[in-house]
């Protein structure tokens, strides 16, 4: 005679259940992905300090490290950061005309007969002329340095320092 086999089955584990349709699990794990990068975002956002605010002033304002933004107190730096909000659009034209003068460099760049001359001044009007940056943002820069208190321009200075040695290395 044969002996009867028991046939076992394996224990469910308690902590994931018992999932009836593949819809659930792949919701589960796109939630999962999401909170991951939300959570991710927040945690860099918390690390490199400044938040949204520091966004306004990027590639305006290189003189002025992020860090010494961020160190200052909340109403502080949000009426010094409203100085560059309040040239908001006179920034989004300069990207508007800095982009024109992108689309005349491409067609400069596709004539037959290139000219270092014409491509120079494209370039310098590019990179220095009203349209550039660091013309955008020289203003505001001169604004907010004058309406820093003495201590607050000693900081902001050892912030400059500080960046340019961080670099160094």
């Amino acid at each position: 005679m044969t002996e009867p086999t028991l046939v076992t089955t394996p224990p469910k584990s308690r902590f994931i259940p018992e999932l009836r349709s593949p819809w659930w699990a792949a919701l589960l794990v796109l939630s999962l992905m999401a909170n991951l990068v939300i959570g991710g975002a927040a945690i860099g956002a918390r690390m490199k300090g400044g938040g949204w605010q520091m966004a306004l002033m990027e590639n305006r304002a290189q003189l002025l490290p992020r860090k010494f933004f961020a160190e200052l107190p909340h109403e502080r730096r949000r009426e010094l950061m409203d100085m560059f909000k309040a040239k908001k659009d006179q920034f989004a034209q300069g990207r508007e005309a800095a982009d024109a003068i992108s689309l005349k460099f491409a067609e400069l760049l596709e004539q037959p007969d290139f000219d270092q001359i014409k491509i120079k001044a494209v370039i310098n009007d590019f990179t220095s002329g009203v349209t550039s940056f660091a013309t955008q943002g020289q203003d505001v820069i001169l604004d907010i340095v004058a309406k820093l208190t003495p201590d607050e321009r000693k900081n902001l200075a050892a912030n400059i320092r500080e960046r340019a040695a961080r670099r160094g290395k």
